[in-house]
């Protein structure tokens, strides 16, 4: 009896973007078998849902200390006898040094028929986003424009470190001492 993972946090690599600013999906759709009745019953089995979602890394500011443990039970809905979906609440402080896969246990007292535990699929992944860097070397640096994640980085030539500025989602090089902007 399977259980299956669908909507935008099941997708093929989720940002950690997403997570920090909240409202991705997951759809879990039972196979064979059905969610608790809606209620009490199934009210008493959200947080043990939300428990069920557990990075396999263990990072200080990652899925388990700050998405799971954090969730309100309000996000967790029963949508249907076999369908269950939880808008995942913002995140701000979760940040990650690697991309973290998500396994997700269905417990057994959320379910009809089975007496064991599910282990839902796909596996769910987040990926790490961190602001790019870029290194230009030789003798003279050709480089005009260049687009980064961040506006506070710096190219390095062999001579002297080039600042680079953001501009309309543009980072421009001051090559010279000009300043595009002054």
């Amino acid at each position: 009896m399977p259980a299956l993972l669908t909507g935008n946090l099941a997708a093929a690599g989720v940002s950690e973007v997403a997570i920090v600013a909240g409202g991705e999906q997951t759809v879990i759709t039972l196979v064979g078998d059905t969610w608790v009745a809606a209620g009490a019953t199934f009210n008493a089995q959200r947080q043990a849902i939300i428990d069920g979602f557990t990075s396999a890394q263990v990072e200080t500011l990652g899925w388990n200390n700050e998405v799971r443990d954090k969730e309100d039970v309000g996000a967790v809905a029963r949508t249907s006898p076999t369908v269950v979906t939880i808008t995942w609440t913002a995140a701000p402080l979760y940040d990650i040094t690697i991309s973290e896969a998500v396994i997700v246990t269905i417990p057994a007292a959320a379910l009809v028929t089975s007496a064991v535990a599910l282990i839902a699929t796909p596996l769910l992944t987040v990926l790490e986003t961190r602001p790019g860097t870029a290194r230009v070397t030789g003798r003279r640096p050709r480089i005009q424009k260049i687009s980064l994640a961040s506006a506070s980085h710096h190219i390095d030539g062999p001579e002297r470190p080039f600042p680079v500025y953001q501009f309309s989602r543009r980072v421009f090089l001051e090559r010279k001492g000009h300043n595009p902007f002054a």
